[in-house]
């Protein structure tokens, strides 16, 4: 994947790690077990509300972004 000018591109774990919490603290912030926190960081193919649910145990928010050559653009997941 390209990274978008100013901002890294991570795999889970390595922003988990960035964010300083443990797989065990993710887990517990989630209502979940340490082993599904170790399954979702290697799913090669994340559904977007699990990685919402990820984001937002983290202390984030989920944002989507179309990036083409020429322009990015901020996708707004609804219409209201």
């Amino acid at each position: 994947m390209k990274d978008i000018p100013n901002m890294p591109t991570l795999t889970l774990g390595e922003l988990r790690r960035e964010r300083g919490l443990t797989q065990i603290e993710l887990a517990a912030k989630m209502d979940t077990t340490q082993s599904n926190t170790v399954k979702m960081e290697k799913r090669p193919n994340p559904t977007a509300e699990t990685l919402q649910r990820y984001i937002e145990a983290l202390g984030g928010k989920m944002a989507i972004v179309a990036v083409f050559d020429d322009r990015q653009y901020a996708i707004a997941t609804s219409d209201t």
